[in-house]
């Protein structure tokens, strides 16, 4: 492995930035009412490391320790953040905020318990302390973060303690820190004041007190006479242990053999004095003088005196204390086993300011180190001129110093021995990134100065427009995982105007990031509109550095006891590095980055040979000329993928050799002719667009610059003639340099490959957090000097091709100049190549959490496709595979995490304990057991392996398109989808063509796809409703105002054209990939990909095993095809080899077909299952026909005889059945791997919503039984997605013949046979069982989509069944009282009466013994009666296709529910009776009653509480009661017609009386109201003639939209629109009568017409209203009959004769009932005197007709008794109206006795009859109460007038009233049925 470097430490972050909680203790703020500030402490922020094992040394070895950091402002902070090395950070940083300054120091020690006491000065006097307890003793890596110190820290657990008036006689405090018996703390008086632990405790004072010199007293005593001498100042407190040997690590036994160790307190003074106190005694030991040997001066005088100590620090202290004011610090180190402890002081001369550093070794002298102390040993430190010591520690030999200068912090090792520099350490004092910054200065030479590196650094951006930009450039240095530090991009983005927040900016993913960053960079370019893009993203950089350098200054070096050559840096912001030994590759790249190519970072020297040493300066020269910028452009660009040797290198050498002055003319004197060239900006020549711009604008300055540039490439050209010319083999010297940059050597090669052949198979471990971030970020500084080392090797040989020749005068030969441009070239950019393949990894945020959200959800038929398993269809996790790492921690974020990161566990996988040598045999060879990476030990070579894994994988022979392979399979893997393409680019432009890249290109691409979609939803989700409106419109601007719905059901991303036009160009842009390394898929160079292929078919099947899923070449199937053949002879070993390439290809294509689904991109995946079915064709042979059986006899006849002639098989005896069975398998092999890939393309195509080539693939599948299966899932999608039209149109033909199962072992059915299931009849099944297990609430709703298939194929009757169905549903189902259900219901029903409209009327109806629809029908259609022809179970007529219906025509009375019957199975005779009845029916009738009954129930429900319209299926007389009462009388109407059974019916004719009753009433109301006589009634109740009824109102009675207001103003008011309304029901009752009897026959058949019994029920309720209103004209009219004229006569039409009271309607007597009931007497008998005298009129002729005048004597006799009465009673008029019925009664028997006169044959008997009947009297009465008297002026003894008897034809009203009896009366006889009597003529 390459030699570590031991004159080279890197600065290697493990310990980052973690999340923050602030704590604010309530006494310790202003407000508290404290006493204010007595001191000024320092703003410089100070900090440090304490470790547990030092501060508590009970506590064990142990890695635990606390990072802590104190800041001061107006107010003071201390940040405290606890880690352990290996574990990272446990738990997040507490900041305890007070309102104070904190004194610049933190003094730790321990309790004899053992708790940790942390202590800090304020500056109004208080001490603030706080105890921690570590919970398990011994802790380690192992201890987590629920068990770490500062977990259960509140601000309660920090206490104040008052030491004002202590510290008031120190005069001021100077140092702080804390021995195992106090807190001790510095004044500038000389005292030291100390604070044992225990009044920390209690807070008793008394205990403090002061460790003084030993002659204070005596100063105190004797004063001077003239003066009192000053006292020194304590300016630093140290405490040491010496003697003891060490505390670290030792067993019990070891303390018992080693004398005590000796705790003391190291004070220096001002005067150069340092003092030893022993605190627990209290008492001063010693008192040394701090020589400066050579440093001292002399005064004035001549008196010689010692310089000021500022820095003391000593590496044996107990416990460690440092400070940044006054300038002491505790090692944290114990002492040595000599009992020596190293001071290290830094000494500045008052008035030459001058610094020196010296080294002293203090020990005890004696034997056993009993005796005094001396100091011995001093060595003066060779410390750089104004370098001021901020931290010291000392590791064996060596002195390290952080050292500040100039503002810029170093970190140095000088010899304890010489005090030379040894080491030096590189720090990342520019956030991790060396990229030169805005201010110029470079390497190696001076620098080319501001103007000359950008100009130089714009150049290359325009040489490479596409790949780089200055954007990309600055994000790439800045957006780095695990090393970008947000607070601090939060103040450069504040710095630019940005307004953010810290958890914004914490949270933010890295694209948002970068959009702030454009953002500020726009906000530049508008204050300094001169600057071009790249200065302005150039200032950004330089603005972000510097926002990092002041969150992260270096606050102190660490040590760890357990490893003495382990040396860490403390960062503020919480971060701790690593100080590694770096690599001999980064000690070249740092000598040549510190300005001497031949020294070190720290000024040594670098031992190289001269061959190597020329080279070397040579490059570094080379390197340098083109700038810091520039040099960085160029690995940005070796990270984007732009090929080294093809493009970067010969743009490296035309911009050196030009130079920025000749690109500056070259772009001006081009100008005119860069028109009609055909090159752009990266053409060879070309310039930067700015360059005519910056040449016109260069200052003096600028120019002088590159002048100077200019002069310094001239001297770089001859002095590399002259140090490359003088080597006597340039070619071996470049090789052998080549040779010094690779990290990978031939040890390094066999670990690589030994470690990878002792892989386990169980997973690893996954490293630490610190641990990954160690190494990724070892990797990271690794490659970066690799690439830069290499870049500049590079560059040097392009110039030497480019030249020709070594330099100005060194020429070479032609064979040393092919060496120089071939191979070592394409070395150099195969390093470069390697470097970039690690940049990349590292660099590269992880996409992990993206790319497992967006993996697809496997449908239905996932278990027909390859693999075969739905278990293998849940969604994979980071942690599958064997490179799959877990996340490093559970609050970090993809983006926060690398690629490196992501396959750190696959590397802790192979190579156990990161690659150390010894951990296999220090483990007893055990390959399963593992040792976790030692940060403290072995790190480097760990990092080093970590790298050449990365670069080189566990091949190192591999080519790099080989090992691009493998990682891009291994993040495959682990789930990182997002960045494949990207890393196939790395392969370079020879590799990238190889089947290996061009499969991970492709594989990248359609990643890429999902991620796109991913984004593009959850950018949708994100958008608020502003923008999304704005992006609509824009979307519809560019659609030219057609809106595009973006199907979804695959998830594709974007919705407009050119978002589809994209996708369709990348994934054929993936397809040519795939297709293009399938092509060399056989090749040797597929070699790799074909290793990958079979695991990734084992993958992506869920584990392998199945057919199609795992295999590598497909051997088995080949292997079964040529079992039958045997060995045939070369014709038959190259059709196998054809098959096998064949077969080859045809996994191949199912693996990317795969891959294409698995990444959401099925146009893609459709391309390679149709690639793979021509490939099975020609490994299996092409089937014989389309069925399952022709297909597995084509693939048996390409099994058993494709390879091999019929002619030279020779079958052994007993063979032919092995030959049959293996040539059955192979044919079932073919039939189901074709059928697989056939349900994969349905699938695909049903995923792009192709479904017309989706139902061509179900077609052409040749298993029946996925065939079924995928035309099931096709009618379930586009029933779901709406897709009805499709679902629709879609043939359905053909059928599926499937074998026939037997149910049990006793099934007759015989073997192999098989049934045939039509397609159409599966689509229906299936379109009904959704409907029938669906949800109401579904959508679209399955009944619908039934309805329109059905309908769509004219099957009427079954679309009407399922609306019917779905309307009974509804009504079982959903909410009794829902509206919307109610809507839903009626539109089904209406649908489906339309539909049975549409058929014969013989044929209109549905059979509810249909199995889809028998649990569903209603009750009601079993239950009723067969008087009601709409609910009964009717028989049908006998259908005319021939059904199974027989029976009867007519109505049939079930008095059982069907159901029940068939239920009964135990009764014979119930049986019987069930199967010989019809079948229950539902008709237009009864479904159009089912309807009307649901709307109306709906309406009234709202009035009737309890009323449940759903679940309402009787109780028609209820609603209607309801409706009349809301004068809903349409509505009403409407129930009666389909409700209430035929009309004429008695239920129909009882339901219109009571509706035109209801509306009289109404009506007469009304007209009372308007002008009449008040009723004093309730309120009249709304009427639907005045709203928008669509059942009835002013539209259905066709009188206008009237209003309340404009119907008043009509003539009869409000109620002239209801009297309308009335009178047109009761005309159109007469015409539907008249109608009726014509269609019956002349005469009508005798019988009450309904339109009198509605006259009659009209005129009772107006009457019932108020019997003193008249009755109007026209319902008058229609009770009168009309006067007959001579046409009568003539006509001889016996019906018409009759006249007056004898009408055929029965009108007048009906009146005259009506009007006695009333007692309306005026009225009848004008009503009776009106109709005699029209009798009268009456022609002769008609008179004396048979029956012709008839007479409601009962009634007449009845009025007269009424009459008789009120004259009684003495009314008004009551004797006018007596004496006028009388004379009208009396006019009447005078024309009957004038119309019988001829009839004198009858006079006898009449006579007889009259004396009978006592008659003679004149003027009788009516007394009797059955006739008349004959006292009118008749004589008594005259002949008899009538002859009375029953008329035949007389037929009582049940309006009239009947009066009378059985007793005939002396005149009129006896009455026929109460109805009056007939007068014979």
């Amino acid at each position: 492995m390459a030699a570590l470097s031991t004159a080279l430490r890197q600065e290697t972050a493990f310990i980052g930035a973690q999340p923050q909680r602030s704590l604010s203790p309530a006494w310790a703020s202003q407000s508290s009412g404290a006493a204010g500030g007595l001191y000024t402490f320092t703003l410089q922020s100070v900090g440090g490391v304490v470790f547990l094992q030092d501060a508590v040394p009970r506590s064990g070895p142990s890695e635990r320790g606390i990072h802590w950091q104190i800041e001061n402002s107006a107010t003071g902070a201390l940040h405290l953040t606890e880690f352990t090395i290996h574990g990272g950070a446990s738990g997040p940083r507490t900041t305890v905020e007070v309102g104070f300054q904190l004194f610049p120091a933190l003094a730790a020690t321990s309790t004899p318990d053992g708790r940790l006491v942390l202590a800090a000065l304020l500056s109004n006097g208080y001490l603030l302390h706080a105890e921690l307890r570590e919970p398990a003793p011994g802790g380690g890596a192992a201890s987590s973060s629920s068990e770490a110190l500062l977990a259960g820290l509140s601000a309660t657990s920090f206490r104040p303690l008052d030491i004002s008036a202590q510290l008031a006689t120190l005069g001021g405090p100077t140092s702080l820190a804390a021995t195992a018996d106090a807190v001790v703390v510095g004044g500038t008086n000389g005292s030291v004041l100390c604070v044992p632990l225990a009044t920390l405790e209690d807070g008793n004072m008394t205990r403090c007190f002061e460790l003084r010199d030993s002659s204070w007293a005596l100063t105190k005593l004797i004063p001077g006479m003239l003066y009192r001498p000053r006292q020194p100042a304590a300016l630093a407190c140290v405490p040491v242990a010496l003697g003891g040997g060490s505390s670290s690590a030792g067993s019990a036994a070891h303390h018992q053999q080693q004398p005590p160790q000796q705790q003391l307190l190291l004070v220096a003074y001002d005067d150069g004095v340092l003092r030893a106190f022993n605190v627990g005694r209290r008492q001063q030991v010693a008192a040394l003088e701090l020589e400066t040997p050579g440093a001292g001066h002399a005064t004035a005088g001549g008196a010689a005196r010692p310089m000021v100590p500022t820095y003391v620090a000593a590496d044996g202290a107990a416990a460690p204390a440092a400070n940044g004011h006054g300038g002491s610090s505790g090692f944290g180190g114990a002492g040595s086993s000599a009992g020596a402890v190293t001071l290290v002081v830094q000494f500045e001369s008052a008035d030459t300011m001058k610094r020196h550093t010296y080294a002293y070794t203090l020990a005890a002298g004696g034997v056993g180190g009993g005796g005094r102390l001396a100091l011995s040993g001093t060595v003066e430190l060779a410390v750089e001129e104004g370098g001021v010591v901020a931290e010291a520690r000392v590791s064996g030999e060596t002195v390290w110093l952080l050292l500040r200068n100039g503002g810029r912090s170093k970190v140095l090792g000088y010899s304890r021995a010489t005090g030379a520099v040894v080491s030096a350490a590189v720090l990342a004092e520019s956030a991790g990134e060396h990229v030169g910054g805005g201010t110029g200065g470079g390497a190696g030479g001076g620098g080319n100065g501001a103007e000359v590196d950008t100009e130089l650094w714009e150049w290359l951006l325009s040489a490479f427009p596409a790949e780089l930009t200055a954007e990309g450039q600055v994000c790439h240095s800045v957006l780095v995982p695990g090393q970008i530090c947000r607070s601090s991009l939060r103040d450069a983005l504040s710095y630019h105007g940005a307004q953010l927040s810290a958890v914004e900016v914490e949270s933010a993913p890295y694209g948002v990031l970068r959009g702030w960053m454009q953002a500020a960079v726009l906000a530049i370019q508008r204050r300094t509109p001169t600057a071009s893009g790249p200065e302005c993203w150039q200032s950004f950089l330089s603005t972000y550095r510097a926002a990092w350098a002041r969150r992260h200054p270096p606050l102190g070096m660490v040590l760890h006891r357990s490893s003495p050559d382990w040396l860490g840096l403390a960062r503020g912001g919480s971060v701790l590095a690593v100080l590694r030994r770096g690599s001999g590759v980064e000690a070249l790249v740092a000598a040549a980055g510190s300005g001497d190519a031949a020294a070190g970072p720290g000024g040594e020297a670098l031992q190289l040979p001269p061959h190597l040493d020329a080279v070397h300066r040579c490059a570094a020269e080379a390197g340098a000329l083109l700038g810091p910028l520039a040099q960085e452009a160029c690995l940005s660009l070796l990270v984007s993928g732009v090929d080294p040797l093809e493009q970067l290198v010969p743009r490296l050498c035309e911009l050196w050799m030009g130079g920025p002055a000749t690109l500056a003319a070259g772009a001006g004197a081009g100008a005119g002719s860069s028109s009609s060239s055909s090159g752009g900006a990266g053409s060879m020549g070309g310039a930067p667009p700015s360059a005519c711009g910056r040449a016109a604008a260069l200052t003096d300055s600028a120019r002088e610059a590159q002048q100077r540039w200019r002069q310094r490439r001239q001297q770089a050209i001859l002095r590399m003639g002259q140090r490359l010319g003088a080597l006597s083999n340039p070619v071996a010297a470049v090789q052998s340099y080549l040779a010094l940059l690779r990290l990978l050597n031939s040890q390094a090669a066999a670990e690589l490959s030994s470690a990878a052949s002792s892989l386990t198979t169980s997973s690893a471990a996954a490293p630490s957090r610190a641990a990954s971030s160690f190494l990724v970020a070892t990797c990271r500084q690794l490659s970066r000097a690799v690439a830069a080392a290499a870049r500049d090797t590079a560059l040097l040989l392009g110039l030497i091709r480019a030249q020709g020749a070594l330099g100005a005068a060194a020429p070479l030969d032609r064979a040393s100049l092919g060496k120089l441009e071939g191979p070592l070239l394409a070395e150099a950019c195969g390093l470069l190549r390697r470097a970039a393949l690690g940049l990349w990894l590292t660099g590269t945020p992880s996409t992990q959490d993206e790319g497992t959200d967006m993996e697809p959800a496997l449908s239905a038929l996932r278990h027909l496709r390859l693999g075969g398993s739905p278990t293998a269809a849940a969604k994979r996790t980071h942690a599958d595979g064997p490179g799959a790492p877990p996340p490093p921690s559970a609050s970090s974020t993809s983006s926060e995490v690398s690629l490196a990161a992501r396959l750190l566990p696959a590397f802790c996988a192979a190579y156990a304990g990161g690659g150390a040598a010894a951990a296999t045999a220090a483990d007893g060879g055990s390959a399963r057991k593992q040792r976790r990476l030692d940060l403290l030990t072995g790190a480097e070579s760990s990092g080093l392996l970590f790298t050449l894994y990365l670069q080189y994988g566990d091949a190192p022979g591999a080519s790099m398109a080989g090992r691009v392979l493998q990682l891009g399979y291994q993040l495959f893997q682990a789930g990182e989808y997002g960045n494949l393409a990207e890393l196939a680019a790395l392969a370079g432009a020879t590799g990238a063509a190889e089947a290996g890249p061009q499969f991970l290109r492709g594989l990248g691409i359609t990643c890429a796809l999902a991620l796109e979609r991913q984004q593009a939803a959850t950018q949708h989700v994100m958008l608020g409703s502003a923008a999304a409106a704005a992006t609509a419109a824009a979307a519809g601007a560019g659609a030219h105002g057609h809106h595009h719905h973006g199907h979804g059901h695959g998830g594709h991303g974007g919705s407009g054209p050119s978002s589809a036009v994209r996708r369709a160009e990348l994934i054929a842009e993936a397809a040519g990939c795939f297709f293009r390394a399938a092509a060399s898929l056989a090749s040797e160079a597929g070699d790799t990909l074909r290793t990958i292929l079979k695991n990734l078919r084992s993958e992506l099947a869920g584990g392998g095993g199945g057919n199609g899923g795992g295999g590598g070449a497909g051997g088995e199937v080949v292997a079964a095809a040529s079992t039958a053949g045997g060995a045939g002879g070369a014709p038959a070993a190259a059709a196998q080899g054809r098959r096998e390439v064949a077969l080859l290809q045809l996994h191949f294509c199912e693996a990317v077909m795969q891959l294409f689904e698995r990444e959401g991109a099925p146009e893609g995946a459709v391309v390679f299952a149709a690639a793979a079915l021509e490939h099975l064709r020609n490994a299996y042979g092409p089937a014989s026909g389309p069925t399952s059986d022709s297909a597995a006899a084509g693939a048996a006849t390409g099994a058993a005889g494709g390879s091999l002639p019929a002619a030279d098989l020779v079958v052994l005896p007993g063979e032919e059945p092995l030959l049959q069975a293996a040539a059955a398998a192979a044919a079932a092999e073919r039939a189901s791997r074709e059928g697989r890939l056939w349900s994969n393309i349905y699938s695909y195509c049903v995923e792009m919503r192709q479904y017309d080539r989706a139902y061509a693939a179900l077609l052409a599948n040749p298993l029946p039984a996925a065939r079924l299966q995928s035309l099931r899932h096709l009618v379930h999608v586009l029933a779901q997605d709406r897709q009805l039209q499709v679902l629709c149109t879609l043939p359905f033909a053909g059928v599926a013949v499937l074998p026939i199962v037997p149910a049990d072992s006793t099934s007759s059915a015989p073997a192999g046979a098989t049934r045939a299931v039509s397609l159409l009849s599966e689509a229906l099944d299936l379109l009904h069982r959704r409907a029938h297990n669906c949800d109401l609430a579904e959508s679209p709703q399955p009944y619908q989509v039934l309805y329109d298939f059905l309908v769509c194929r004219g099957d009427y009757k079954g679309a009407a069944r399922a609306m019917a169905a779905y309307a009974w549903r509804l009504r079982a189902e959903a909410p009794a009282s829902s509206a919307e259900a109610v809507a839903e219901a009626l539109r089904a029903y209406d649908m489906a009466i339309n539909c049975l409209s549409l058929l014969d009327p013989e044929d209109a109806w549905l059979d509810l013994t249909d199995a889809w629809i028998e649990q569903l029908a209603p009750a009601c259609y079993s239950h009723v009666s067969s008087s009601s022809s709409t609910h009964a179970t009717l028989a049908p007529p006998a259908p005319r296709s021939g059904g199974a219906i027989a029976g009867g025509s007519g109505p049939m009375d079930l008095a059982a529910d069907g159901r029940s019957t068939r239920a009964s199975q135990g009764a014979t005779a119930a049986a019987a009776a069930a199967a010989a009845a019809p079948a229950p029916v539902a008709t237009v009738a009864g479904l159009q009653r089912e309807r009307t009954m649901l709307h109306y129930c709906a309406l009234v429900a709202a009035r009737v509480a309890g009323l449940e319209p759903m679940r309402q299926w009787d109780n028609e007389d209820a609603i209607l009661r309801q409706l009349l009462l809301l004068g809903r009388y349409e509505g009403a109407l409407a129930l009666v017609a389909d409700c209430c059974g035929a009309r004429g019916g008695e239920a129909w004719c009882r339901a219109m009386e009571v509706v035109v009753g209801a509306l009289a009433a109404h009506c007469m109301r009304l007209q009372l109201q308007d002008g009449g006589v008040p009723t004093g009634g309730p309120a009249l109740p709304t009427t639907d003639l005045f709203t928008d009824d669509p059942d009835g109102g002013a539209a259905a009675a066709g009188l206008g939209a009237a209003g309340a207001a404009a119907v008043a103003g009509t003539l009869g008011g409000r109620a002239a629109p209801l009297w309308a309304k009335l009178r047109s029901l009761l005309a159109a009752a007469a015409a539907a009568d008249v109608a009726a009897e014509a269609a019956g026959g002349a005469g009508g058949g005798g019988g009450l017409r309904a339109a009198w019994m509605l006259r009659d029920a009209a005129a009772e309720a107006v009457l019932r209203v108020d019997p003193r209103v008249d009755l109007p004209q026209w319902l008058l009219d229609m009770f009168l009959a009309e006067e007959l004229g001579p046409e009568a006569v003539t006509s001889g039409d016996g019906a018409a004769a009759a006249a007056a009271m004898g009408a055929a309607a029965c009108g007048p007597a009906s009146l005259l009932s009506l009007y006695l009931r009333h007692d309306r007497l005026a009225a009848a008998v004008d009503l009776v005197a009106a109709a005699v005298e029209a009798w009268g009129r009456v022609d002769v002729r008609l008179r004396r007709r048979h029956s012709a005048a008839w007479m409601p004597y009962p009634q007449l006799e009845l009025l007269h008794t009424k009459l008789v009465i009120a004259q009684q009673l003495g009314q008004e008029r009551s004797a006018a109206l007596l004496g006028r019925l009388n004379a009208a009664v009396a006019q009447h028997l005078d024309l009957v006795a004038t119309d019988t006169e001829r009839l004198q044959d009858q006079l006898a008997s009449a006579a007889g009859r009259d004396a009978a009947a006592g008659t003679g009297a004149a003027g009788a009465g009516m007394g009797n109460g059955h006739g008349f008297g004959m006292g009118l002026g008749m004589d008594a003894s005259a002949p008899p007038l009538l002859l009375l008897g029953a008329g035949g034809t007389a037929a009582a009203s049940p309006l009239t009233p009947m009066m009378g009896g059985g007793a005939g009366g002396s005149l009129f006889g006896a009455a026929l049925g109460g109805g009056g009597v007939r007068l014979f003529g």
